[in-house]
Formats: structure tokens, sequence, C-alpha cells
């Protein structure tokens, strides 16, 4: 039933192409992490972050800004979206809180190498990995004892999945995960414990895992 898509992503690259993807996410960057920084402002965690999946670099521009008690560290699969990336946080001049790094979301030996977080997150990313298992498995281990993962992401619903159109938007509805098949990846993962939540009108999903102290991941 509703069977998923996976993402097939064209790729971005050059000055011409990241600066269109940049533009076109400044006009609805503020509806798009709406619900994640409420719940993140909520958490109200400090410390070090790691984000996963970074893209121009927007959305960990906006929370180094609001919250200058944390450092970001940014991973980000295309090499083009680093560099703009690191361009917005210069004008911001936020150097010295947020850094960016190329690599994937699956990379153990890249993220093991970072040390620990209170807090992992990526918004919007989850159903572009190609090896979810092995990439929760590597966030998790990246969590501090006490720390939070934080997975944000759409959710493929009958009634997006079914319309008769085409575009980003839809291909990406089609390549999300419905809750039961989260479920299964994390606890193929070892991620324990762990909530998952939909949101009105039930196309994003969150997952939320606060490592237990006495964890032995």
């Amino acid at each position: 039933m509703f069977h998923r898509i996976p993402h097939k992503d064209q790729s971005i690259e050059g000055i011409r192409d990241t600066t269109k993807y940049l533009n076109s996410h400044r006009r609805f960057n503020r509806w798009q992490f709406k619900s994640f920084l409420k719940r993140l402002s909520a958490l109200n965690i400090d410390g070090r972050y790691l984000e996963i999946g970074s893209g121009p670099g927007l959305l960990a521009a906006e929370i180094a800004s609001v919250r200058p008690e944390v450092d970001i560290t940014a991973v980000e699969l295309s090499p083009e979206m680093v560099s703009l990336a690191q361009d917005q946080i210069a004008e911001r001049k936020l150097e010295g809180r947020v850094r960016f790094l190329a690599g994937s979301a699956d990379d153990e030996t890249l993220l093991g190498g970072l040390g620990k977080f209170s807090l992992v997150y990526s918004t919007f990313s989850l159903h572009h990995w190609e090896k979810p298992v092995d990439a929760f498995r590597s966030l998790y281990n990246a969590v501090a004892d006490g720390g939070v993962l934080l997975i944000h992401d759409l959710c493929r619903v009958w009634w997006l999945y079914m319309l008769p159109l085409n575009g980003g938007f839809i291909r990406s509805v089609r390549a999300a995960y419905r809750p039961k098949e989260l479920k299964q990846m994390l606890q193929q993962a070892g991620v324990s414990p762990f909530t998952i939540e939909t949101s009105f009108p039930r196309f994003e999903i969150s997952v939320l895992s606060r490592k237990r102290p006495s964890s032995k991941h």
C-alpha cells in the first residue's frame, strides 16, 4: 500500500545551481523549519550540536543566532553546498561557532572522529539517506549520554502521495517513511528508547531519542 519510491536526486553543482537552491530555500525558510524549531526550543539543549544534511546552512545559522550557548558541527554531502554554507556563516559572523564538513550520515569513521554531542539532529534529509539503518546507528553513537537524537522529516501519507503531481515536494513525500518503517529501522540500528510523532496535517514526522546515561552504545 503506497509503497515507497526512493528519491533520485539531481546533482546540484556550480555557483548557479547552488545559489538558485539557496534563494529557493530562503523564501520558505521560516515555514519549512517552524515545527522543528518549536520542538528544539522546548527541549532547551545547550552544548555541542551535530547537524546532518545542512544544505546551504540556513538552519544552522538560524539556530546559532538565537542560541549563543551552542556550537554546531554541520555535515553535508555536497561539497558545493558546504562552500555555500560557509559563506552564509561568514556573512553572519558565526565562524567561531559553526563549522561545515563534507560527508554522509552513514560515514561512521567521520562521525566517530567528531566526538560526542548533546544534540544530533537532521531536518528533511532522512528520505535521501542511502543507508538509513547505518545512518541511525552512526548518529546515535555520536550522541553523548543524556543527549538527544532528533530527526525531522516528511511522512508518506496517502492523500499527498496520490496527488497527480510530480514536483520535488511530492517526490520527497513518496520517498519518505511511515512510522512503522521508521520503528523497524530504529530497532535494527539499536536506538533505544525512542518516540515517533506525526504532526498535523500529518505529512511531517519526528523521531526523538534521549540516550540514557547508563547506555552502553
